[in-house]
């Protein structure tokens, strides 16, 4: 700086030397940038307090999806609204995806031993739920599910949805659907979902062959 200063006193004239160099620091350390902060913080807070809300929890699902930049940037975003004991945060997404970008936005950083990733969600998620992967007899009652509330009328797969998880419900860790299930509930509608449950079945299939290959 002191350099750049003596070459601009040439041009300039004399300049004060320790107020430029105080302004440049202010400049290099976004005190601008801070002080902006500052005041949304405090403005965010009276706009709470202003419209009664106890609690603010807002929903951010798929985060994974977006792309590593975009992820960083919606991250740093729910920083700003953290301060405030009132708002907070529901985040859907796979860690994994987060994990990455956080390492791609932080790469440069040497003689760190540590996972950028993980330790930058340990302090930002306070409360992580990992939801475990479905097995084969549950991804195939989903997929029926959604071929099944396709195919009938609203009233009538609510009753069948209600009777199946009924029916799960007496053997959570060994349940599958077949057709002396559907029938137990209804013969016509076993009938009728007879393709559906086949079709469930053959996709089941081809994405367990697909993984396996």
């Amino acid at each position: 700086m002191k350099s750049v200063i003596k070459e601009s006193k040439k041009a300039l004239g004399e300049l004060d030397e320790e107020t430029v160099i105080k302004d440049l620091k202010e400049k290099l350390d976004y005190k601008e940038l801070r002080e902006d902060i500052k005041e949304f913080r405090k403005k965010f807070a009276q706009l709470i307090e202003a419209a009664g809300i106890e609690k603010l929890v807002i929903f951010v699902d798929e985060l994974d999806r977006c792309s590593p930049n975009t992820i960083l940037d919606t991250l740093e975003a729910m920083r700003l609204f953290l301060f405030e004991g009132k708002v907070a945060f529901v985040i859907g997404a796979d860690e994994r995806h987060v994990s990455y970008a956080i390492k791609t936005k932080f790469k440069d950083i040497q003689g760190i031993n540590m996972d950028i990733g993980k330790e930058y969600q340990e302090k930002l998620v306070q409360y992580p739920i990992r939801i475990p992967s479905m097995n084969k007899d549950e991804t195939e009652f989903y997929i029926l599910c959604l071929l099944a509330e396709n195919e009938l009328d609203r009233n009538v797969f609510e009753k069948l949805l209600s009777y199946l998880q009924a029916k799960r419900g007496e053997k959570p860790l060994d349940f599958s659907i077949d057709m002396a299930t559907l029938k137990g509930h209804d013969d016509s509608i076993a009938t009728q979902l007879n393709d559906s449950l086949i079709l469930s079945f053959i996709h089941l299939h081809q994405v367990s062959r697909m993984f396996m290959n």
